[in-house]
């Protein structure tokens, strides 16, 4: 606790006058004694902590806790005391146990470590040790017992079992200083170690240690129990305490604080006791006094230690105290003309019941109305004070109005300004505008009417009290952003409101006083980016309420810690490299700054960091070509970080355009390309897809459609009113479909930016302007390992991880069960927009979530949640004309950051997902784990409506019926999910039946349970889940189905009759599948040297070919991205020409069969196409002579002739009533019939894949 924080003062209204020895505006006067010291009660219990020279690290072990850290492993159960570890040394093995005992020297808690040859360490963690000062003396103490311990084989008799120390650090956390305490062997009972020490001159911290084997060679055996670390500052002996007042006039029912200072001020945490001669006439409690009746007392302090140290304070007691002064800020006030000062002034004596007026000297200069001053001419005069009766002037001030030409800087923030109080674009007639200003308001008085206005306070908002998490700056200064909106809007109730933008001052005032100052605490961000951001945002829109010279002091510390864009910092750390959205966030805060300010130089500095943002790159964060955005090195981050990036470059460019600080047009264009290649296709109806949200997916209010809003604020706000005019009617089309498909949030309606709102209002009333259409393709972010698949009305997303990205993310408490999202996560958006939002996160199953192939062991919180990757490289796939594509993951769960034998993995599996037109294909082989645990493939995890009656059947026949339902069945050849609205049905094909396991059910699950940011949110939903159980310990097992969105029961049912698809091959060097009705055909390789069908290929690869009259086109990628040369393609097709390729291919041969060499190096994992003429050859003769052999039931035998060589035909394509039912590679098949009459029709097909005309019909009668 800063001692002087007792002593920040507030303001007085005209009613009254200012407490303490600070100016502030004018306000009421708090009198209520138990208020004062009820609002001062943790501020009352932080002094008295403070003043305990004992400094608090829990070096009890009373405050305990089940962790989810990394040594979560090294303690029984799974709890350890808070700010305490334990680590193994270098490559030793962590051999030790931890556990919390009762078995203590005092309290309930001491630590028990149980030791193995264990080398390692017992510690405080070193971001929470114990700061400490230089030159200041400390004593630190602990007790320890042990139990048999011992050294392993050590011949060196100065080195023991148990060594107490404790290092000095310095802000880097390098060791300083070590100092021993002491060392324990053998078996003994309690004993104390302590010591006294200086803090260095370089000093940070204190990191209190225990360490295990003193000469880290051996290791240590035997049980050490450890209990009451404890450290003390050593402060000197008090020489006296003096009160700030020897006498004091108070009226009737009056409270204040009495301050004291003690002497030297290193004892100022000394202890003291107060006193009142007369306590019927004034009472004092821990320095509040309060006037109880008239007369006189004396207030005594003394420090509790030393009562001969001691102060004292006359007070008079009258019915009423006559004002004698009045002091201001500043002798004179410098402001713009048309610009506004709000007085702060200090009416003595302090306790004073008289009112005063304030009076302009010149009325044709300034005005003055409720403690204002409003410039209205250049010029000087007076603001004078004068008693009520106007007969006796108590103090004054000199007004200087200067003339202000508006200028850059002016322009600039006036854009700041209209986005965030856009009254030129509100209408006073519009109902639904007064209704989106009233909802501002609404939220604004709530944060007015609990903001704490008492003067002596410790917080603005009870909620927001802490000095420990520094997210409540951010926050706070966010809701004074948010008051002065309400301020400033036109059709605003608090419009123009007096006490209003008094308080929001003031709060801004109190914030950097107490706050957002130098004495840094917690997270980097609120300081860099969260805190200065809001404030910024404060300043644009009430600097006409602020002086130059107070702009100038907030703006200097947020340039002290955001100097320049670049060096990303605490005052604990060395700077890093900003980079991404963190970049363009901090860019936008010294750009904010420097312009209020102006300050040319920092502008343009500013201006010049956003350049980097602005490039490709080819590795770690960033944007690539491929469309793939980056964050946290190897995190997938389109939907959040990608976002703010989009947004602060458009709105950096957009305030600086036109200046001389501009950003490069060319530079800019390359956004217009992002937006197209890396947004668009991952928004679906206004959404954007959660597989690159990354970890804002536990966050309540960050859900899929909240980041689809972000992206289209940023580009309607931004990058439309920047573009060209084709571009931005093509941008305002997209756009339009956006809004206007999406049925399940009203944009309009409930954003709260009123610019974004007014901007919509007009694209949406445009009639000018047409929505898009529907975006279809396949795009395979080969650099992030996403993939999206967009047909007519659906969109097919899948989250694969490689060693080049990580699994997920799990980093401040987020995401802390978010552990299978990459394990081949498949996200199925249809016309049920809402799937993956209305508290999908949590209450699904995280180890059953669609698509997966999953270890079924359960995980703790943020289990290898941050940098992990996997261990193979083959993640990727391959495109065919834009549309069409094939995606692999080699899956491998071993992750060797884990040390808890009960939660490695050794699973491995084999991916792959073929995505055409009406269907996706998903196969899988190679399942492989050996840790004795079940191991499943989830085919579906549905969240269905809130009645969860959705029909499912299996084979026709209805299933699991009700909630709760659970079944297997076996040999499954279809099943079909009804859906609850239009396009939301899903159908599901086995080609090969499969054994799948059922369930329905209802789940509960918290917000807070998988983010611990959250508040305590519970939801609920109903879950349809299936999936595929391959048993424990598999062994090459596999599995395949076909994903059927928006088709019917009947059409899933005539497509398992009739299927479009065929798998080629499922094994452990190729996943094939060919498309019949497309012409498809397209395979993984996931070894050198493998071919199937007419495909060959010397390296891994992935490989799609499509045949289409009379053209080939093939799209061949490197998935691994290690293959430095190339890949060599074999085709069993005679070509005639190249109509076109890409520069890497190369075509070898082209007469007898195609062959062709690929460069892919430096590929990155994108498919390379190429296109060629297929050569005519002699027609094939279609079948001829189709008859009858044998018919006997519903069974009937079939012979033809063929009119063609022998060798020319490869098989026969037998059509029943129109569909493809089967190929035969001779003159005759064996059909299953089911109705009285049938049309047999036939094709021959060659090696090249070319049809002969199809057969006449063949009527089949029983």
């Amino acid at each position: 606790m800063n001692k002087s924080r007792l002593d920040r003062g507030l303001y007085k209204s005209i009613a009254a006058i200012l407490i303490v020895n600070n100016f502030a505006a004018l306000a009421t006067i708090r009198v209520n004694a138990e208020d004062i010291v009820q609002n001062n009660a943790t501020l009352i219990e932080n002094v008295s902590q403070a003043r305990n020279n004992i400094i608090h690290m829990n070096g009890d072990f009373e405050d305990t806790f089940k962790t989810t850290s990394s040594d979560a492993y090294l303690w029984k159960d799974e709890v350890k005391p808070r700010n305490w570890e334990i680590s193994s040394y270098g490559q030793f093995a962590p051999t030790m146990i931890g556990e919390i005992t009762s078995d203590s020297k005092s309290g309930n808690n001491a630590v028990k470590i149980t030791l193995d040859k264990s080398v390692g360490f017992f510690k405080s963690v070193t971001t929470t040790s114990p700061k400490i000062e230089k030159d200041k003396e400390y004593k630190i103490s602990t007790w320890i017992k042990g139990e048999d311990l011992a050294k392993a084989d050590c011949s060196v008799t100065t080195h023991s079992p148990i060594l107490v120390k404790v290092e000095q650090l310095d802000s880097s956390n390098k060791v300083l200083e070590t100092i021993t305490l002491g060392t324990v062997s053998g078996t003994t009972d309690w004993s104390n170690f302590e010591s006294s020490f200086r803090g260095n001159e370089n000093a940070s911290r204190l990191r209190m240690v225990v360490q295990f084997d003193s000469g880290l060679h051996v290791g240590t055996s035997g049980v050490v129990y450890i209990d009451d670390f404890k450290l003390e500052e050593v402060t000197p002996k008090p020489q006296s305490i003096t009160l700030s007042e020897e006498s004091v006039k108070m009226s009737l029912d009056q409270s204040g604080v009495l301050k004291y200072n003690i002497d030297p001020i290193e004892a100022s945490k000394e202890p003291v006791v107060w006193n009142s001669s007369d306590s019927s006439v004034v009472e004092v409690k821990d320095g509040v006094i309060t006037s109880k009746k008239e007369g006189s007392a004396t207030i005594t302090v003394w420090l509790e230690n030393y009562p001969d140290l001691k102060s004292q304070c006359n007070i008079e007691v009258s019915n009423s105290v006559d004002i004698e002064r009045v002091e201001f800020e500043n002798s004179i006030i410098n402001i713009d003309n048309n610009n506004n000062y709000i007085v702060k002034a200090k009416a003595y004596p302090e306790y004073t019941t008289e009112s005063y007026n304030l009076e302009v000297e010149d009325i044709n200069v300034a005005t003055i109305k409720d403690g204002i001053v409003t410039a209205i001419n250049t010029g000087t005069t007076n603001i004078i004070a004068k008693t009520i009766d106007g007969k006796k002037e108590l103090g004054r001030f000199e007004l200087k109005v200067n003339e202000h030409t508006k200028d850059t800087y002016d322009s600039s923030l006036d854009k700041i300004y209209n986005s965030l109080v856009p009254n030129n674009l509100l209408s006073s007639n519009d109902i639904k505008d007064k209704e989106a200003v009233d909802k501002i308001v609404s939220v604004a008085n709530i944060y007015w009417n609990n903001m704490n206005k008492d003067n002596n306070k410790n917080y603005l908002w009870k909620d927001l009290d802490s000095t420990t998490n520094s997210n409540h700056i951010t926050k706070s200064f966010e809701r004074l952003r948010e008051m002065a909106k309400a301020f400033l809007l036109e059709g605003s109730e608090l419009q123009g409101d007096s006490e209003l933008i008094k308080d929001i001052v003031y709060g801004i005032e109190w914030l950097m006083e107490n706050r957002y100052n130098e004495d840094y605490y917690g997270n980097w961000w609120d300081w860099q980016i969260g805190a200065p951001q809001r404030l910024t945002d404060t300043l644009v829109l009430i600097k006409d309420y602020l002086t130059a010279e107070t702009i100038k002091k907030y703006t200097d510390i947020i340039d002290y810690y955001v100097p320049n864009a670049r060096d990303q910092w605490s005052p604990r750390e060395n700077p890093i490299q900003s980079e991404g959205a963190n970049r363009l966030d901090m860019c936008q805060v010294v750009i904010y700054r420097s312009l209020l300010i102006k300050d040319s130089e920092k502008l343009q500095e500013a201006s010049n960091d956003l350049l980097p943002e602005l490039q490709y790159v080819t590795e770690k964060n960033g944007i690539y070509e491929d469309g793939s955005i980056i964050q946290h090195d190897a995190i997938p981050y389109t939907g959040t970080y990608g976002a703010i990036l989009l947004t602060g470059i458009g709105r950096m460019n957009y305030l600086l355009e036109g200046t001389e600080w501009a950003i490069p047009s060319d530079k800019v264009n390359i956004i217009y390309d992002v937006i197209e290649k890396s947004f668009e296709p991952l928004m679906y109806k206004g959404l954007i897809m959660d597989m690159v949200n990354g970890r804002s997916i536990s966050r309540s209010k960050w859900q899929d459609i909240n980041n689809g809003e972000g992206v289209m604020k940023s580009i309607v706000k931004y990058f439309i009113p920047a573009a060209t005019p084709d571009e931005a009617l093509r941008l305002k089309g997209v756009v339009k479909y956006w809004l206007q498909s999406n049925d399940s949030k009203d944009m309009v309606e409930t954003t709260n930016d009123l610019e974004f709102r007014a901007m919509i209002k007009d694209i949406l009333n445009d009639s000018k302007i047409k929505p898009s259409k529907e975006l279809i393709g396949h795009y395979n972010y080969a650099n992030m390992d996403r993939v999206v698949h967009r047909r007519p009305g659906f969109v097919y997303g899948i989250s694969t991880y490689s060693n080049r990205t990580y699994m997920y993310e799990a980093m401040n408490k987020e995401n802390t069960k978010g552990y299978h999202t990459a394990d081949g996560m498949t996200y199925l958006y249809n016309g049920d927009v809402e799937q993956f939002s209305k508290g999908f996160w949590p209450t699904v199953d995280p180890y059953r979530l669609p698509g997966t192939t999953v270890d079924t062991v359960k995980l703790y919180n943020e289990a290898s949640g941050s940098k992990v990757i996997n261990g193979e490289n083959w993640v990727g796939g391959s495109t065919i004309e834009g549309r069409y594509g094939a995606s692999g993951m080699y899956l491998d769960k071993e992750n060797p950051k884990e040390k808890d034998e009960k939660y490695k993995m050794d699973l491995k599996a084999k991916k792959s997902w073929f995505m055409f037109d009406d269907e996706v294909v998903s196969i899988g082989s190679d399942i492989t784990s050996t840790k004795g645990r079940t191991i499943e493939t989830v085919v579906e995890n549905r969240r269905l409506s809130e009645k969860g009656n959705e029909v499912f059947t299996v084979d026709g026949q209805a299933s699991i019926n009700n909630i709760g339902d659970k079944t297997s069945k076996e040999g499954v050849s279809w099943a079909h999910l009804k859906g609850s609205k239009e396009n939301t049905d899903i159908g599901y094909y086995f080609p090969n039946k499969a054994d799948i396991n059922i369930l329905r059910d209802h789940r509960t699950g918290n917000w807070n349970d998988i983010n611990e940011t959250e508040p305590s949110l519970v939801e609920e939903n109903n879950f349809l889940t299936m999936w595929v159980d391959h048993g424990i310990d598999p062994e090459n097992e596999s599995y395949s189905y076909v994903l059927l969105p928006n088709k019917s029961e009947e059409e899933v049912k005539e497509y398992n009759e009739n299927p479009n698809i065929e798998i080629l091959e499922n094994n452990e060097g190729i996943h094939a599948v060919r498309e019949n009705t497309l012409n498809i055909t397209a395979a993984n390789f996931w070894e050198d040297n493998q071919s199937i069908d007419f495909i060959s290929t010397d390296k891994k690869s992935s490989v799609m070919v499509k045949e289409d009259s009379g053209v080939l086109r093939i799209g061949v990628s490197d998935p691994t991205m290690e293959n430095e040369g190339t890949i060599r393609v074999e085709l069993d097709k005679n070509i005639e020409d190249v109509i076109n390729k890409d520069d890497r291919v190369k075509v070898v041969e082209s007469s007898d069969k195609l062959i062709l060499e690929i460069n892919v190096k430096d590929a990155k994992g994108s498919t390379i196409n190429a296109e060629f003429k297929i050569k005519e050859e002699n027609k094939l003769n279609a079948p001829t002579d189709i008859k009858i052999e044998k018919i006997k039931g519903n069974q009937v035998s079939l012979t033809w002739k063929n009119l063609n060589n022998n060798k020319k035909v490869k098989f026969y394509e037998v059509y029943l009533d129109g569909k493809y039912i089967d190929k035969v590679n001779n003159e005759k098949i064996k059909l299953k019939i089911s109705k009285d009459e049938h049309i047999l029709n036939l094709y021959a097909v060659d090696k090249q894949g070319n049809k002969s005309d199809m057969s006449k019909d063949f009527v089949i009668k029983k």
